[in-house]
């Protein structure tokens, strides 16, 4: 199979495993969990989709491939394990809206090894001349829109439960009757018992990881920045199907992109000026900030944003400073192991 081929079909794979994993979220605030729901069935296309690559990469034996297949491997079987565990968790406490449950949080790594080990092959494959700079570049970036696809997800807890709970305030609930009939204490259930302060806090979090990540495979100067506006897009083409559909919405993170915007200037601008040293005190505030600025936007209607507590937003400097020095450890502990990242130039 063509390498062209082969990594476009990987990008398809979690594309559409995105694309389930979004209407899975908005059809939990109108529907009752079912097993065999539309949206898993999505979800579980883009997988076997992703199994049938992998074995197709075991099948080959190319021993450049070993470790990264490994990794995807254990993504895959991280991921298989959550999907009984799930199961038992809601036959156990039955419904739950909530994102941020144990097995879910399992599926969120399993799919975040899947992706990453995807990206080992693609540096493989350049390092060793079998795909041009360009098509590493284009399948990095898809993927990477994917890893932040994947630290994001827990958050539409919050951005789709702000909508949701508004709608269930003024008496107009896009939810069904047999999922309303579940709901005691309203906003306790919508937001899953999380609290206010998490999503600003957890989101600058993410935003270091992520750009940190993207950051290291050196794709071109605002590459972070461009994943944020595809995910972006992404996220505002859902929400217009669901409208169209009746399926409920959630507020679009458009901050992402300017807390992108700002990452990426910051290490243009510290080009040949020894700031670098520095890069994760000038952007922890720099990051918190550009996410909690929203917060001061509360126009009337339908809410913009979920709450974020002004007082939070110095948590979520200390959150940022800890995701940089917790990706240093990471890159540390790899780099002298089998999973290299960024070890190739783009051409």
């Amino acid at each position: 199979m063509q390498r062209n081929l082969l990594y476009g079909l990987w990008m398809a794979a979690f594309g559409i495993k995105m694309l389930g994993a979004s209407w899975d979220a908005s059809y939990h605030f109108k529907y009752l969990r079912e097993t065999t729901e539309l949206p898993h069935i999505v979800n579980t296309i883009g997988l076997a989709l992703a199994v049938a690559l992998w074995v197709y990469g075991i099948r080959q034996n190319e021993l450049a491939h070993s470790k990264p297949l490994k990794v995807t491997g254990l993504g895959f079987l991280l991921f298989f394990i959550a999907i009984p565990v799930d199961e038992a968790w809601h036959r156990i406490f039955g419904i739950d809206l909530t994102t941020w449950s144990p097995s879910h949080s399992v599926f969120y790594i399993g799919t975040a090894l899947m992706i990453v080990g995807t990206i080992l092959m693609v540096e493989d494959d350049y390092r060793d001349g079998w795909i041009s700079g360009r098509l590493r570049n284009l399948t990095i970036l898809a993927l990477s829109v994917a890893v932040l696809e994947d630290f994001w997800f827990p958050l539409l807890q919050q951005e789709q439960g702000v909508i949701c709970y508004h709608l269930f305030q003024i008496g107009k609930p896009i939810a069904s009757e047999e999922v309303l009939q579940f709901v005691r204490d309203p906003k306790s259930q919508i937001y899953g018992g999380i609290p206010d302060w998490l999503y600003g806090v957890y989101g600058t979090f993410a935003c270091m990881f992520v750009f940190r990540f993207i950051r290291q495979f050196g794709l071109f100067r605002f590459a972070g920045t461009a994943a944020a506006a595809a995910y972006v897009l992404f996220r505002t083409i859902t929400n217009a199907a669901y409208h169209a559909s009746n399926y409920p919405e959630s507020t679009v993170p458009y901050f992402l992109v300017l807390a992108a915007f700002l990452f990426d200037a910051f290490y243009w601008l510290a080009e040949d000026r020894r700031w670098e040293r520095w890069d994760w005190i000038v952007l922890s505030p720099l990051l918190a900030l550009s996410i909690y600025a929203i917060s001061l936007w509360n126009p009337p209607g339908v809410p913009v944003h979920p709450p974020m507590p002004a007082w939070s937003v110095f948590m979520a400097m200390l959150a940022a400073a800890a995701a940089y020095w917790v990706f240093a450890a990471l890159q540390l502990a790899t780099r002298s192991r089998w999973m290299q990242f960024g070890t190739a130039k783009a051409r």
